[in-house]
């Protein structure tokens, strides 16, 4: 809600307001503290995981 970006944004899942520019969250960003930062950063880890285990699960199903 903050960076105006639905949460799979980043991943090419979801949407962001067409108003919202990439430049304008990196300067949100840039307005984080911290401890915002590392929670923006563990919920980055976490999609990034997920998308991972989606992928490998998906390349499993693929050569079976």
């Amino acid at each position: 809600e903050a960076f105006e970006v639905e949460p799979g944004w980043s991943w090419g899942i979801g949407d962001r307001n067409p108003r919202t520019s990439v430049e304008a969250i990196g300067k949100r960003l840039e307005l984080c503290s911290g401890a915002e930062l590392n929670a923006v950063a563990t919920l980055l880890d976490a999609f990034l995981m997920e998308r991972d285990l989606a992928a490998t699960d998906a390349a499993k199903k693929q050569e079976s």
